[in-house]
């Protein structure tokens, strides 16, 4: 279904991010505009709504990239205005950025949105993966190390590598009586389980 912006000054389609301001369906953009310009008038939003202007339709005057980095959106004079903001009165960014550094904003209770764009990541960024603690298996024969995590734990800090773990479930299989893999781990801890192929 086609949905365009209910705001008077604007003719944005929504495809996704749709909010409602006193019940009118608005892009998130002119969400954006119309919250900053409540917070600064200290009106409530359906108030400012039905007072502000439109956003400044300043256009830019070259051909320009987004200024947010990693975005390589062009920016040029002939494009539509709707296509791009301005943060502050020289920041020109294109329209998706704009929502990021808002979105941004309002994540992270950043009181302006100067101040959110001079935070806010380059655009793709993704925070590195968290490094996993590594451990020495805790079998008396084995060298291997072993990523701590609840299937190699045996108790309290004792880990057993993936290929020990094999070894001692091969043997809670075939002997008599049935034990799991952790006892005899703990049993080859004092000795009593001999090591593979021997």
């Amino acid at each position: 279904m086609d949905i365009i912006c209910g705001s008077w000054w604007c003719n944005n389609h929504i495809t996704k991010g749709i909010r409602k301001i006193d019940g009118i369906i608005v892009c998130p953009t002119c969400y954006a505009y119309v919250w900053e310009k409540s917070k600064k008038m200290n009106l409530p939003l359906e108030v400012a709504f039905r007072k502000v202007g439109p956003p400044k339709k300043t256009p830019v005057h070259r051909t320009t990239r987004c200024f947010r980095l990693g975005c390589e959106t062009i920016l040029s004079p002939e494009m539509g205005s709707d296509k791009y903001r301005f943060i502050g009165s020289k920041i020109p960014v294109c329209r998706n950025c704009y929502i990021a550094v808002w979105e941004f904003k309002e994540k992270h209770g950043i009181s302006t949105m100067e101040e959110a764009f001079k935070m806010i990541p380059p655009k793709g960024w993704k925070p590195p993966p968290k490094r996993l603690e590594t451990v020495k298996c805790c079998m008396p024969w084995c060298e291997n190390t072993q990523t701590k995590n609840k299937n190699s734990l045996l108790e309290g800090e004792l880990h057993v590598c993936g290929k020990c773990r094999s070894y001692l479930n091969i043997l809670s299989r075939r002997l008599k009586p049935v034990h799991d893999w952790k006892w005899y781990a703990l049993n080859a801890m004092q000795g009593k389980i001999p090591a593979p192929n021997t």
